[in-house]
């Protein structure tokens, strides 16, 4: 896989506080442009939020989580020897919903635009593994996880409802994607806003 143009940074560089990390799958670039078109399309002339792009790459988050430095190298570590390296995903439906004003990820609210992924087997094992090294580490996961995991692809927080184009829905049920397995630095809106290597 070619690397992600998003920043790269050591896990060992982040200090001793704890941070808020993830653990997901980043498509390979070829996806990542895929993805990134069809949230320019659910857009359009809206003047978002937030989008994904080179900055804030397209992920499936499997976990986020607060740990300090020691933490962040031992979760990746026994994640990275837990979980296959790369995973496929498919995309189950377009999902647009509501996002409360003061939310952690988005504190001014909006309009969630996102791609709802089919939990199967592997991804919920690699859920499971991914939540399982993160207790076992002493790392706070965050979100909703274990019964409650529901993987998705955010491509947009917007102000307002985008007007959708009648052929984008259906276009994206059943897009199957390859992810490599990266732990990340949380940005706003849950964006993967470094990759650590």
């Amino acid at each position: 896989m070619q690397p992600c143009p998003s920043k790269r940074v050591s896990p060992a560089s982040r200090g001793s506080r704890p941070v808020l990390m993830g653990i997901g799958l980043l498509p390979v670039p070829e996806a990542q442009h895929t993805l990134a078109a069809i949230a320019q399309a659910v857009c359009g002339e809206v003047d978002a939020e937030f989008v994904v792009g080179l900055s804030a790459p397209p992920h499936v988050t499997l976990l986020h989580a607060y740990c300090d430095q020691g933490q962040q190298r031992e979760w990746w570590r026994r994640s990275r020897e837990s979980v296959p390296a790369a995973l496929s995903f498919e995309v189950h439906e377009l999902a647009i919903s509501a996002i409360a004003v003061g939310d952690v990820h988005s504190p001014r609210g909006g309009m969630y635009v996102g791609l709802n992924v089919v939990r199967g087997a592997e991804l919920a094992k690699a859920h499971h593994q991914v939540v399982a090294q993160a207790e076992a580490v002493g790392a706070r996961p965050r979100g909703l996880f274990g019964p409650r995991y529901h993987p998705h692809v955010t491509l947009a927080v917007l102000p307002a409802v985008p007007q959708l184009p009648t052929t984008l829905a259906p276009s994206v049920t059943g897009l199957i994607f390859e992810g490599e397995l990266v732990l990340a630095t949380i940005g706003p809106h849950g964006s993967f806003a470094e990759i650590a290597t």
